[in-house]
């Protein structure tokens, strides 16, 4: 029976520089070497804080690894200043509304066809933060419904920045708003609540595409342009990290078609990185295990991909970084004290198609008593959220099965 997991990489987090005692500081008669079997099992986490993300999501992708990703972008704009007048109401005749979104990256083939969506928030916003599965009521018609493409490769297309003109009944509801309702940014924002914005696959062959922004860059805004008598005025509405607020969502649809369900008739076990949907749960040895190997000198994590869904364009390739996180888990498989086993000194070994990953002083503290539990979820490092991903091999797979590899010295 074949157990697979798999990651897809969308968080940042901190992490601290590990040390360690070199295995080149040993005697050779003192070195010794053991390698302990590794358990990578699945575990849903539906509470993973996804506001005011680096880089914030949209679209829909059809990936025959995972399933149909689905994900939107919630956002609230405001304006600068306060007291602000657009003018006598008498006088005000609309122009246009354009939403502005610059595209810095996509998942997914950007020469897919998509319906955008764009709909007026509804919801009062809640203090509490929003994570990746929540979203807010909207208006049922769309103030934007339009197809846009870009096309392959991404990397030389030289206008990424999408203008789509916004329905004049929105417009309308910004430019006679009344002054009232422009004394503030807050009072703004209880006006206007914000736009909830996707894209939708408008070829059924196509594999479609999910676009990435930043919406805290000044590009991403919202313009209205109007006239008050003869005169030509604009405002810019504008999105600010410090003020405003935005998250995205992401949902997976399973397809029957897609690895995830495959494996799952198979028994196997699948851990899948969609802003915290499904993630891989790692188990490391008993602690007792380890009091056998003192002192620890060197502990490496070895989890190898599967080769036969490692997919290396449109982005979706295994998250090549520079550092992978371990969280530990608490009774109910939730994470806890979430900087507190971050590592670094972790690489993708792309020839072997694996990753390494230094757990040293994380071996060393487990034999010191710092905690009994040897669970972990695993989590790859970066700055952005992103769709990249990879199948690691489980437990009793005949070939990518992860393994844990402790040297220790054998004292006199």
């Amino acid at each position: 029976m074949i157990r697979i997991a798999f990651f897809l990489s969308v968080i940042f987090l901190s992490c601290k520089r590990t040390t360690n005692i070199g295995e080149a500081l040993l005697p050779l008669a003192q070195q010794q070497v053991k390698d302990f079997p590794v358990e990578i099992t699945t575990i849903t986490i539906d509470s993973f804080q996804a506001e005011n993300p680096v880089s914030a999501l949209f679209g829909t992708l059809k990936d025959t690894t995972t399933g149909i990703i689905k994900s939107w972008i919630y956002a609230q704009f405001s304006f600068q200043g306060a007291n602000l007048s657009l003018g006598d109401p008498n006088k005000l005749q609309l122009d246009s509304l354009i939403l502005q979104i610059p595209v810095f990256t996509r998942f997914g083939d950007a020469a897919s066809p998509m319906r955008i969506k764009v709909y007026q928030i509804i919801e009062t916003w809640q203090s509490s933060t929003y994570g990746i599965n929540d979203s807010l009521q909207i208006h049922p018609i769309a103030v934007v419904d339009t197809v846009v493409q870009f096309s392959e490769p991404f990397e030389d297309v030289e206008n990424k920045i999408l203008r789509l003109r916004c329905s004049d009944s929105l417009g309308n509801v910004l430019l006679f708003a009344g002054d009232a309702n422009y004394t503030s940014a807050t009072a703004f924002k209880n006006y206007f609540k914000g736009l909830a914005i996707t894209a939708e696959i408008a070829d059924p062959t196509a594999m479609g595409v999910v676009y990435a922004t930043i919406a805290t860059n000044l590009s991403f805004h919202l313009e209205l342009h109007y006239h008050e008598d003869t005169a030509q005025k604009s405002i810019t509405f504008y999105t600010f990290a410090a003020e405003d607020r935005f998250f995205h969502r992401i949902v997976v649809q399973k397809d029957s078609t897609a690895v995830f369900e495959e494996a799952l008739r198979n028994d196997a076990l699948l851990g899948f990185r969609g802003g915290a949907l499904y993630v891989p749960l790692l188990t490391l040895p008993r602690v007792d295990s380890l009091l056998a190997l003192q002192p620890i000198n060197r502990g490496l994590l070895y989890l190898y991909a599967i080769p036969e869904y490692v997919q290396q364009d449109f982005n979706l390739a295994p998250p090549a970084v520079a550092a992978i996180h371990l969280y530990r888990v608490d009774a109910e498989g939730k994470p806890y004290a979430v900087k507190e086993a971050s590592l670094t000194s972790a690489s993708w070994d792309s020839l072997n198609q694996r990753y390494v990953i230094d757990v040293t002083n994380l071996l060393q503290s487990l034999q010191l008593g710092g905690s009994q539990r040897t669970q972990f979820i695993i989590l790859p490092g970066g700055f952005r959220f992103n769709l990249s991903r990879v199948v690691l091999g489980g437990k009793s797979h005949p070939q990518y099965a992860p393994k844990l590899k402790i040297l220790y010295a054998k004292l006199p």
